[in-house]
């Protein structure tokens, strides 16, 4: 499927027409993205190169290059994210706290601790240089970054259990919850994201089951920081985004109908 530069213009003034504020920017030019990049390196080293991202109404490429590279693949890419978008839209209190639920709720005990143990309310900071100091291991090696986050772990837990006893249990309880729990709505997101990358897939033709068997592991894998443990659901949930397509279901729910309609109206839509 041929797409130009025009195409990939003209989409982007579709998505504007329902988030006026979208705008596209570059990982390698933004110190926010710069500073994501750092802190998710331990699980996603590729999180700078490899992956698009959203956040708010701004689409962050990794570089200008590879926005430009390949136009098919780019189109692909903004209309996944254009489903985030729209979702952030729909869903304005909701949508961001619940993609990184649970692990947002780790913010709880770190306050009820620094409340209980007001003296020593700084021990909330040691964990965290602690991962910052993973994150500059993890540049070199992740195992020992994830080996030393580890040891690091346990020496704080001693410390600072015989400087606050009992009330390092609320502290331990929230880091239990960064843990790599299954996320069911940052999974629903993604699933939605995805359906778009189906949708593409089957109208281009170019489904298959290694297509899908390729989409697997961004749920249960580390890129999204392990949101979902059954493969066989995600596999499940994806068949049935197929039968959507098929059937012209898809097509018929904003904002996939917006998608579709781009593509129909200037001859992209393959199927």
């Amino acid at each position: 499927m041929i797409v130009d530069q025009q195409a990939v213009r003209e989409f982007e003034e579709t998505i504007r027409k329902d988030i006026p504020k979208f705008k596209v920017a570059f990982k390698d030019k933004s110190w926010l993205m710069k500073v994501c990049g750092f802190l998710t390196r331990p699980f996603n080293a590729e999180f700078m190169t490899r992956f698009t991202t959203t956040m708010g109404n701004t689409v962050y490429f990794a570089t200008q290059e590879k926005y430009g590279a390949r136009l098919d693949g780019t189109l692909r890419i903004l209309a996944h994210e254009y489903i985030h978008l729209y979702d952030n839209k729909q869903h304005p209190l909701t949508f961001q706290p619940s993609y990184i639920f649970p692990q947002v709720l780790a913010l709880l005990p770190a306050l009820a601790f620094m409340i209980l143990a007001w003296p020593w309310s700084w021990l909330v900071l040691v964990p965290a240089v602690a991962y910052v100091l993973t994150c500059l291991i993890a540049m070199g090696s992740r195992t020992v970054s994830l080996i030393f986050l580890g040891l690091a772990l346990i020496g704080f837990g001693v410390g600072a259990w015989w400087l606050v006893g009992w009330k390092l249990l609320v502290l331990l309880g929230g880091l239990l919850f960064l843990i790599p729990w299954p996320a069911p709505w940052r999974t629903k997101w993604e699933l939605r994201g995805y359906s778009m990358n189906v949708a593409f897939a089957v109208w281009w033709g170019y489904w298959s089951d290694d297509v899908r068997e390729r989409m697997v592991p961004h749920f249960t894998g580390p890129n999204y920081f392990f949101m979902c443990w059954s493969g066989s659901r995600v596999r499940t949930a994806l068949d049935q985004a197929v039968d959507k397509v098929r059937t012209g279901e898809l097509a018929k729910e904003k904002p996939y109908k917006t998608v579709h309609d781009f593509l129909y109206e200037r001859r992209l839509l393959g199927r």
